[in-house]
């Protein structure tokens, strides 16, 4: 409560002083959100699996494969798998940005994007032996 005294006060003296209000700054206020989403989910030998995701803003979108692991998931493995970011389209992701990459801490993907609905997909590009267990995060306005 005595804060907001001390800004009266303040808002008083000022009011008191008069001059010149050409240069008053009015306070701005960025209220830009992130949001995190996480998909785990495991990915068959030469197969595919996708998350959609909307945005109610547009912004810079991280997409990062943090993990991959045996079914067992005693272990994470460096596995190279396909990332990508694109439109649903029915039981599928039409892919617009793909990389290939092992599990990291760090976005492999950085993407501007729309208003809307995307969607973030990670497949076996070939060095799949048995199915594994992924994890994606997705970091969004």
């Amino acid at each position: 409560m005595g804060w907001r005294r001390s800004i009266l006060s303040v808002a008083v003296i000022a009011a008191a002083c008069g001059g010149d209000t050409g240069n008053t700054i009015s306070p701005t206020s960025v209220t830009s959100q992130t949001s995190t989403e996480f998909f785990a989910i495991t990915v068959p030998v030469q197969s595919s699996r996708f998350y959609a995701f909307s945005l109610l803003e547009a912004g810079t979108v991280e997409i990062t494969l943090v993990r991959v692991s045996p079914d067992d998931g005693k272990s994470t493995l460096t596995t190279r798998m396909g990332l990508g970011n694109g439109t649903p389209n029915g039981t599928d992701c039409d892919l617009t940005n793909t990389v290939v990459t092992p599990p990291g801490l760090t976005a492999q993907l950085k993407i501007p994007l729309g208003v809307g609905t995307h969607c973030a997909k990670v497949f076996d590009v070939g060095e799949l032996r048995t199915p594994v267990n992924v994890m994606v995060r997705i970091v969004h306005p």
